[in-house]
């Protein structure tokens, strides 16, 4: 399991309701298990987010492992692109979002990308983009929220979206977007009913 320097929680889990009692066996040495959700970044993300306020970026990513199951049962951080603009991400991996950015597409990305729930903090809508990770996904009508899958983990900031998946995986699913786009299902971006429970990382024993 994943811990952060302090033994501080750095990774989110979604296991099996019927083995999370397992973690509390003093005699069990518990060193990971469920599909990974988020993981927290050290330092509000030092890197991609230079530059911005401590305390302001929100410092979890998804995981590429969980990024379809938190797509469909996220109500915000979500970035909706049509399919020309998530073509060009997958192809890219980045995505110019401001137009000081010196990017020519940069007017044709605004007209094509729609975000959910991206200027929450907590309760409390700010008005700017909360830096930080996000789940980015095709713009749809078939889902109330605007955005269904193919869904990515992904980083964003006010002028950037950086998707965060290596190259074969980028590949395989800008060849195989066109079909996904066509044959998406009525509410294939919904949350799927299951008996998992969310676990944190520094709750299970360590190595």
């Amino acid at each position: 399991v994943d811990a952060g320097p302090g033994g501080g929680d750095s990774l989110l889990v979604l296991l099996a309701s019927a083995a999370v009692h397992l973690q509390r066996r003093a005699s069990l040495r518990v060193a990971g298990g469920g599909l990974p959700l988020l993981r927290r970044m050290p330092g509000d993300g030092a890197g991609f987010f230079e530059g911005e306020a401590p305390g302001q970026v929100f410092c979890w990513r998804p995981a590429l492992e969980g990024a379809a199951v938190l797509g469909a049962c996220a109500g915000r951080r979500l970035v909706a692109l049509n399919p020309p603009l998530l073509d060009l991400l997958l192809k890219d991996r980045r995505l110019a979002l401001a137009g000081d950015a010196g990017h020519e597409a940069a007017a044709h990305t605004r007209e094509g990308l729609r975000l959910v729930g991206c200027s929450m903090w907590g309760d409390f809508e700010r008005d700017h983009i909360v830096p930080g990770g996000a789940i980015v996904g095709l713009a749809t009508t078939r889902d109330p929220r605007g955005v269904g899958p193919p869904f990515f983990p992904a980083l964003l900031s006010a002028s950037t979206l950086l998707l965060l998946a290596p190259h074969d995986v980028r590949r395989l699913r800008a060849e195989l977007l066109p079909m996904a786009a066509e044959a998406a299902p009525e509410g294939a971006g919904r949350c799927p009913s299951s008996g998992g429970a969310l676990v944190s990382g520094a709750s299970e024993k360590k190595k």
